[in-house]
């Protein structure tokens, strides 16, 4: 995938101040995950998660990697892992999850661009993937109304009219999308479940 935010927006391990039983509850899942290996890598973390996210989950779950990925080698260190479970969790309030899902698909530090803002519609709008339609020929399909829902999005909250949505325009614009806050408590639900 490509070149994200890294963990800029995401607290530092030793910043979560975590007991010894939720330190020992996160090394046994991340243990589950890595297997034999001290780290785990992309398609592990992408096959654990993604069946979770939906029809598009290893999308979500590729961008969800990235974000947590602040070293960009393709593999989650234990203390990257705990920051991404903590601040996914519910242990997170959901403005703090939507700003991480905004930092998701953020594919430049200038805000969402029409391209990101559909490819993050279809990964909220298509989770259940439309009347049972594989997730990739769903996406081909939809691809046009997604552009026009992007574009839609584009003109309704883009304030400064730079052609991008900033954070706290995608925060308006997420207010009046009841799929983001569903697919906020989806990744509530799938990383509540290593805690």
């Amino acid at each position: 995938m490509g070149n994200r935010h890294g963990g800029s927006r995401l607290a530092s391990f030793s910043e979560l101040q975590l007991s010894e039983a939720e330190s020992t509850r996160l090394q046994v899942h991340f243990m589950e995950i890595a297997g034999r290996a001290p780290s785990i890598s992309r398609a592990a973390f992408v096959k654990r998660v993604a069946p979770e996210l939906g029809a598009h989950g290893e999308l979500a779950a590729h961008r969800v990697f990235d974000l947590l990925d602040s070293n960009r080698n393709n593999m989650l260190s234990f203390e990257q892992f705990s920051v991404g479970v903590c601040a996914f969790s519910r242990s997170s309030s959901p403005a703090e999850r939507l700003e991480l899902i905004f930092f998701m698909f953020e594919t430049e530090r200038s805000g969402l661009g029409a391209a990101s803002l559909a490819e993050l519609l279809m990964v909220v709008s298509l989770a259940d993937g439309p009347r049972g339609e594989p997730p990739n020929h769903a996406g081909e399909l939809y691809q046009p109304l997604l552009d026009m829902m992007a574009q839609a999005a584009l003109s309704r909250f883009d304030g400064d009219r730079d052609g991008k949505l900033s954070s706290n325009e995608f925060a308006a614009f997420a207010e009046s999308e009841d799929d983001i806050h569903a697919f906020v408590g989806t990744l509530a639900a799938c990383f509540s479940r290593f805690q």
